[in-house]
């Protein structure tokens, strides 16, 4: 991180943890864990400086040909970013959190119903 940037985060971090103090909630920072996933393609050749002046080298063998041609040698290989999402674990698992806990919800206000059901199912045979 460069230092302005270091500093009014530090800045907001420091007024979000006045504020708080100031309406009586507990101190606590939530966030992501900061992992940023692009989804790029390797280009084979460029016919223009266009967004879409190029050809992308097209499987995954033909992009192993190419490193494998440059092995023991200096290459560069030019990468176009298609698409830059938030990953890593944390934002994964707070997705399954947020799609799991209407079921946990249901079933822990429900439960009684719940094995009342399985109880007398069974009981049936």
């Amino acid at each position: 991180m460069t230092e302005p940037i270091r500093q009014r985060a530090a800045e907001m971090l420091e007024a979000a943890s006045n504020r708080a103090a100031a309406d009586g909630f507990p101190k606590a920072v939530v966030g992501f864990d900061g992992f940023v996933d692009t989804i790029a393609r390797a280009v084979g050749s460029r016919r223009s400086m266009e967004p879409g002046g190029y050809d992308a080298v097209p499987t995954i063998a033909a992009f192993g040909g190419r490193i494998s041609a440059a092995a023991g040698k200096s290459m560069n290989m030019e990468l176009v970013a298609l698409e830059a999402r938030g990953g890593g674990n944390g934002p994964l698992m707070a997705g399954a959190a947020i799609v799991t806990a209407p079921l946990v919800l249901l079933f822990l206000f429900a439960q009684r119903t719940f094995m009342r059901g399985v109880a007398s199912g069974g009981l049936r045979g």
